[in-house]
């Protein structure tokens, strides 16, 4: 009589959530970075820069949101999954990274709003006229 193998679990779903996660994470701090160049006037930064400059950020923001997000939801799923018997130790530490950086990424706009709000009142910060 054969015996049934268990069907060994994949990886593709964790791998997929960490590499959504991190690819999100590194365009929203593109974007932040940015931000801050617009903000400090850089004039080689400015001349490559079109007057819908604010606009480009915003969309480079709502992409690294948008894979940051993909990436927390396969994330959760490949950690619930993984859990499960028969665990799977990469599964579970890949699921955890992106939930990690599915969850940072979705602070990162919060922090990049008071970033922009909150540097001008700031005492030592000269407020260039935005």
């Amino acid at each position: 009589m054969e015996q049934l193998q268990p069907k060994r679990k994949s990886l593709v779903l964790p791998v997929a959530a960490l590499i959504s996660a991190v690819f999100g994470y590194l365009v929203a701090i593109g974007a932040y970075a940015l931000l801050m160049l617009v903000w400090m006037e850089i004039p080689r930064f400015e001349h490559g820069m079109t007057e819908h400059r604010m606009q480009v950020i915003l969309i480079i923001t709502v992409i690294g949101l948008v894979l940051c997000l993909i990436g927390l939801i396969l994330g959760i799923v490949g950690l619930l999954r993984s859990i499960r018997r028969p665990r799977r130790i990469g599964g579970i530490i890949m699921s955890g990274i992106a939930v990690l950086y599915g969850i940072s990424s979705i602070v990162l706009p919060i922090a990049m709003q008071a970033t922009w709000a909150l540097l001008p009142n700031l005492p030592h910060v000269q407020y260039l006229g935005r």
